[in-house]
Parts: structure tokens; sequence; C-alpha cells
């Protein structure tokens, strides 16, 4: 699970399905996630990264880090690799 948080206050909670360096995907249905919308990102226990949604359809989105996943992002690289397998 994701915790989206919009620049203008929205969050809601979405299911991670695929995830990159450069970004994600994710699903989630909220009528404010649209594209060009200026999110951020969260996973438990890590911070949030920024991020832009690229597209929307059929209830997900696709999301770009404004930045690749920093190397001090652990929970995030163990999902980088669980996507990739080993």
């Amino acid at each position: 699970m994701a915790k989206l948080s919009s620049s203008h206050g929205e969050e809601t909670e979405a299911t991670l399905a695929d995830v990159s360096m450069h970004g994600c995907c994710v699903k989630s249905k909220v009528a404010w996630l649209r594209t060009g919308t200026f999110i951020t990102i969260g996973i438990a226990g890590e911070s949030a990264l920024p991020a832009i949604v690229r597209w929307v359809r059929d209830g997900s989105a696709g999301m770009e880090f404004l930045r690749p996943i920093p190397p001090e992002c652990k929970e995030w690289h163990a999902l980088l690799e669980s996507s990739f397998g080993p």
C-alpha cells in the first residue's frame, strides 16, 4: 500500500502495481488523481517521494518520480527488487 498526497491537500491510499527507479503504477479511482497533478507517494517507514501523474486509465495511474529513488530508501529498493525478481 502507498499513501498519495496532492499539492492541494487531498490524500488517499493506493495499491502499488509496479515500481521502477523512475516511477510506479498505482491502483486508485479517486477523482483528483489526474494527468499533470503533482503528488507525493509514500510507503511505510520511508520518506514520501515527489512525483507527477503521467497517465490515468481504468482505475490505474502512472507516476514519474521527480528524482530517481535515492539509495537510502531501503523499502523502495526492496520493492524494486521484488518487481524484477531475483
